[in-house]
């Protein structure tokens, strides 16, 4: 009698445990950004911003699982109120390296990038990462741009340096008059009469000014009759 009375006890104590163990299994994905996709199923919940629990299911988004720190990234789960745990931990496609594992509950699968949880306890996952594409993406755009910049301004001081010559190379040859045109057309374009008005120069030799220095390629008149532009060529 006492012998079946102890079997009993033991009997009763078993179905208790398995009644009450509470397990959790499924799956965790960690994207470029650190955020992670949890679809695990468990007997009671992870308690995670952004995840939900409804029908023995853990699911949802949330990013309170990694931290990015100056020398990468790190992950941390703590499974430890689970009495049995199997859950796969799925790296970023980006991942370069896995630097530090702590906690002896997981394994890594470093061709597939995926560390399995087996039993209960804290795991820590520390690893970095590759560029992604819109980082590259980004420092193209910088390259090129600097490039872009850098052309712009040795073009503009080689044309600066050869218009200057040109000048040097010309300004032996023409009188003061037309120096004087010509300083007032190269700091801004102006109105042909305007331009004589400021110089006060006659009408018949400023108009021979003009042509003087449009044969030397100097300036160069834009439009018709009083509305004539004159700038530097």
């Amino acid at each position: 009698m006492q012998k079946l009375l102890i079997l009993c006890i033991l009997t009763s104590i078993l179905l208790i445990s398995l009644v009450t163990a509470a397990t959790i299994t499924g799956d965790i994905y960690i994207y470029e950004s650190g955020t992670a996709k949890v679809n695990l199923i468990s007997d009671i919940p992870l308690n995670l911003s952004g995840l939900t629990f409804e029908n023995k299911k853990i699911i949802g988004y949330t990013e309170a699982l990694t931290k990015k720190g100056s020398e990468g990234w790190s992950l941390m789960l703590d499974v430890s109120s689970y009495d049995e745990t199997f859950i796969d931990i799925h790296l970023p496609k980006n991942m370069k390296a896995v630097t530090a594992i702590e906690g002896d509950n997981s394994f890594l699968d470093l061709d597939s990038r995926i560390v399995t949880i087996i039993t209960p306890g804290t795991v820590k996952i520390s690893y970095i990462t590759k560029p992604t594409s819109t980082q590259n993406w980004i420092v193209y755009m910088w390259i090129l741009i600097s490039t872009l910049i850098f052309a712009g301004i040795i073009f503009f001081v080689y044309k600066i340096r050869r218009k200057k010559d040109r000048m040097s190379d010309i300004l032996p040859f023409i009188n003061d008059n037309e120096k004087s045109i010509l300083d007032k057309v190269i700091k801004k374009p102006m109105r042909q009469k305007e331009l004589r008005d400021k110089l006060g120069l006659p009408k018949a030799s400023f108009s021979r000014y003009i042509t003087n220095l449009e044969k030397k390629r100097l300036i160069i008149r834009e439009g018709d009759g009083k509305n004539k532009i004159i700038r530097s060529s």
